[in-house]
């Protein structure tokens, strides 16, 4: 599967509480699922612009730029699609899925 024929999930916007979780439609509470990746820093940007055009679907940060070390925080509500997404982004650029929390040196992260 590539990216052209990646089929785009139902992009709705849910509200946040104040621990993370989504509220759904039906009142639900969703909390989001955090996933870890190596990926080539040439690809950082391109990864990036993949996600954005999912508005809604993931949110990716930067933990360490010079290994290319990210996190992707996904709705639960989201995640077989994201895992399709996933799939399909690797068949394009090395992306490799890091068990567990990377060591994160705080001199070398994004955010706060």
């Amino acid at each position: 599967m590539d990216l052209r024929s990646f089929p785009l999930g139902a992009e709705q916007k849910q509200p946040v509480t104040g621990n993370g979780e989504r509220i759904t439609e039906n009142g639900q509470r969703s909390t989001e699922i955090v996933r870890h990746f190596r990926v080539e820093r040439h690809d950082l940007v391109y990864l990036k612009f993949i996600l954005e055009g999912y508005e809604g679907m993931s949110t990716l940060s930067t933990v360490e730029k010079r290994g290319a070390l990210v996190v992707l925080s996904v709705p639960a509500g989201f995640a077989a699609d994201m895992d399709g997404l996933i799939a399909a982004l690797k068949m394009e650029i090395k992306l490799e899925e890091i068990g567990g929390e990377p060591p994160c040196r705080k001199e070398e992260s994004d955010h706060a």
